[in-house]
């Protein structure tokens, strides 16, 4: 994916793996992450010199999703962790999320992991278009 993104010389790049990181069925540990994250920025930063990178949080998980991912809030610390320590951005939308009722919740992100368009439209755009805009 890197070598795409690359070649598509972007001013840009958001990137949010943490979710996919705290899956038990995966077995990325913790260490994994940061080092994987700290890889993309290295090597973003090496061949996209001048590229505005932005790490990001995203929405919680529900149900069954989030015993599948029970340290979510871990991956998502280590991701803050690499934003500072790397110097990139970070644009942090899970507390927004977690600002919402459970029931709205719910109704936001049916299937436990991904949010509605709506929903995005809603909460994660207006965040990533705040923070672009800075």
């Amino acid at each position: 994916m890197l070598p795409r993104v690359v070649a598509a010389r972007p001013d840009i790049v958001l990137v949010e793996f943490s979710v996919n990181d705290a899956d038990i069925r995966l077995g990325v540990s913790l260490e994994q992450s940061r080092a994987n994250a700290r890889r993309i920025v290295d090597e973003l930063k090496r061949r996209c010199p001048g590229v505005r990178i932005c790490l990001m949080t995203m929405s919680p998980v529900l149900g069954v999703k989030a015993l599948l991912r029970p340290m979510l809030g871990a991956y998502y610390d280590v991701w803050r962790a690499v934003a500072a320590e790397s110097r990139v951005e970070l644009i942090d939308i899970y507390p927004l999320w977690r600002r919402q009722s459970a029931a709205r919740l719910r109704a936001m992100i049916p299937d436990g992991t991904h949010p509605t368009d709506a929903a995005a439209l809603a909460i994660t755009l207006p965040a990533v278009e705040h923070a672009l805009s800075r």
